[in-house]
């Protein structure tokens, strides 16, 4: 038998065949107290788990045996059915076994075995592979929210000024400053739109070239050309 401190579950518990050692009683008299217990427990609609869990293990034979694994609430039900000194010893001794398991839990255990090595490895390997991906990613959506630089700004705003002239001359438009100001609008209206942003400076690098083909092929809507066509009779 191990040290007798068992997890399972996430739950800290010791083995039956050590509380048996502990308080000096026959392994199989302790297991009939314990299924004693567990019956009264249960009839009492509690969770006996929460005491008491049912367990195997193999003896010198190899034969499958039975025992029971104790978390701190079944120790202490031992505990209180035990009198005088034996009672103050094995709740002495259990409670120490429990201290030792924190400790034990709190220092990360140094891998001595080929197995534990390279389990350790994989593990570590697995961690820096997250991370790893985890920084392309972030790396990636830096990249693909980024700005367009001060050089492809002026670059599509000079795309802009030549669209709107084409515009103009392809329709025989000659517009006053408030039509041609509104004309620009439009185009800057439709573009933003289109980039999902509320200015040209914010335009993402990653939809400069598709921002330049939007320009390129950019034509008023029916209803500009109308606004700005009465603007003219306003006047």
């Amino acid at each position: 038998m191990d040290n007798g401190l068992i997890i399972k579950d996430s739950i800290k518990t010791i083995d039956s065949r050590e509380v048996a050692e502990m308080i000096e009683m026959r392994h199989t008299d302790l297991l009939r107290k314990v299924a004693k217990y567990e019956d009264i427990l249960t009839n009492a609609k509690l969770r006996s788990l929460d005491f008491f869990i049912s367990n195997e293990y193999q003896d010198s034979k190899g034969e499958t045996r039975k025992c029971y694994l104790l978390t701190k609430k079944g120790c202490d039900m031992v505990a209180n059915k035990l009198t005088g000194e034996k009672g103050v010893i094995f709740t002495a001794k259990y409670v120490n076994r429990f201290e030792e398991m924190e400790k034990e839990l709190a220092v990360p255990k140094i891998p001595t075995t080929d197995r534990e090595i390279l389990f350790l490895s994989v593990k570590v390997g697995e961690e820096t592979a997250q991370r790893v991906d985890k920084l392309e990613t972030d790396v990636k959506d830096i990249k693909e929210n980024q700005a367009i630089t001060p050089g492809e700004y002026n670059y599509i705003n000079k795309k802009v000024k030549n669209r709107i002239r084409y515009v103009k001359d392809a329709r025989n438009l000659n517009l006053t400053k408030e039509q041609n100001s509104k004309l620009y609008s439009a185009l800057g209206r439709d573009l933003a739109s289109f980039t999902g942003v509320r200015t040209r400076s914010q335009i993402r690098s990653k939809d400069f070239e598709k921002a330049v083909q939007f320009i390129n092929d950019w034509e008023p809507s029916y209803t500009d050309l109308k606004i700005i066509s009465q603007m003219a009779l306003d006047i």
